[in-house]
């Protein structure tokens, strides 16, 4: 990762060595890296908490990502996967009423999670629906 690059090049600067002004720069620096590979460690640690949550994400972002292409969907395999997706959708709202490990800032991140597979799911609707029929019959709703 490029910040990890960075953080071992600044590990082999002789700090000693520099300048009065280079010395404020490196300190700078250093701290604006280690705040932001702190910060994308909380972020991580977040995407991680909620993975077990949407393990269907990536299936529902390659149908956007399809349509943002030009590709041509596959209707029924489209149409297999939403019921697939749906039907542990279900079976995970079972686990999460029994769930006591969410936190508020891991809810925060479910709700913008969720918000974009709902933006992801009508945009490849909204855009396939009644243009391509074999999309329309196969998949009626989002």
């Amino acid at each position: 990762m490029l910040l990890e690059d960075y953080k071992v090049r600044l590990q082999k600067i002789d700090f000693d060595r520099l300048s009065q002004e280079c010395k404020a720069d490196y300190i700078l620096f250093k701290r604006d890296l280690e705040i932001e590979l702190y910060s994308l460690g909380q972020e991580k640690m977040e995407y991680e908490a909620l993975a077990q949550w949407f393990p269907f994400a990536d299936r529902i972002y390659q149908i956007e990502k399809l349509r943002r292409r030009g590709g041509v969907p596959d209707s029924k395999k489209i149409a297999a996967e939403y019921f697939e997706i749906t039907d542990h959708i279900h079976k995970l709202q079972s686990k999460l009423m029994e769930s006591e490990t969410l936190e508020a800032a891991t809810v925060s991140g479910a709700v913008q999670t969720i918000e974009g597979l709902k933006q992801a799911l009508a945009s490849a609707f909204e855009f396939y629906n009644g243009y391509d029929p074999l999309f329309t019959w196969w998949v009626p709703l989002p």
